[in-house]
C-alpha cells in the first residue's frame, strides 16, 4: 500500500489522523479522517462511506453504501446556502426509509412492515396518502393532464366528502366509470 499521511502530532495515532491510501493488491483507495477510513472506493467502482465493504449488487450495478450507527442519509441542497436542505433520504432506528422534505415534513415513509405513507409518518393502511394538511388526501391513477384519469378524493376540512371520479372535467354523457361485482 502507498500512503499520504496528514499528522496532528509526532506520536501514536496523531501521526496518521488523516490519510489517503492506495492498495495495489486490490486496486482500492481509502480516505481517512480522525484516524479511520471514512470513504472506500473499490476497483469495481462501488463506494463505501464509513465501511470498507460496500454492498455489492453484481456487475450491472454500482453502489454507494452509507453505513452509520443509525443507517445512512443523502441530503440534497441547492443554491449558495448549503444549510437549506431541500430533500433528505435516510434510514431510522426502526428500519424505515424516510424521504424528508425541507422544513420539518416527512414527504414519504416506507416502514419495515412494507406500509407506505405520503406526507406523514404513520400509515394507517398499506398505502396511505394525505395532503399537506391532516384532513384530506387524494390519489390519481393514469391520465396525462388535470382532467384525465381516475381520482380518489377524501376531504374532511368541512363536511366529510369522499369522491371517486373518472376524468373529472369530462362533460360527455358517455359512461365514465364502471363498478363490477
Amino acid at each position: 500500500q502507498n500512503y499520504i499521511m496528514f499528522a496532528d502530532g509526532t506520536s501514536g495515532d496523531a501521526r496518521y489522523k488523516g490519510y489517503i491510501a492506495y492498495d495495489h493488491n486490490v486496486d482500492s483507495m481509502n480516505l481517512a479522517a480522525n484516524g479511520a477510513t471514512r470513504l472506500h472506493i473499490k476497483s469495481d467502482g462501488n463506494i463505501g462511506v464509513n465501511t470498507t465493504t460496500p454492498v455489492d449488487f453484481g456487475d450491472n450495478f454500482k453502489n454507494l453504501n452509507l453505513n452509520g450507527v443509525k443507517g445512512g442519509a443523502l441530503s440534497f441542497t441547492r443554491g449558495t446556502n448549503s444549510a437549506t436542505r431541500q430533500w433528505d433520504i435516510y434510514t431510522s432506528d426502526s428500519d424505515q426509509l424516510i424521504f424528508y422534505r425541507g422544513g420539518s415534513t416527512d414527504g414519504m415513509v416506507m416502514k419495515s412492515d412494507g406500509t407506505i405513507s405520503v406526507n406523514h409518518s404513520t400509515p394507517l393502511s398499506t398505502f396511505h396518502v394525505r395532503d399537506s394538511g391532516a384532513t384530506s388526501g387524494s390519489l390519481r391513477l393514469g391520465g396525462n393532464g388535470a382532467s384525465l384519469g381516475l381520482e380518489l378524493l377524501y376531504d374532511q376540512s368541512g363536511s366529510t366528502v369522499s369522491t371517486i371520479q373518472a376524468n373529472p372535467t369530462y362533460t360527455s354523457d358517455a359512461q365514465l366509470l364502471k363498478i363490477r361485482s
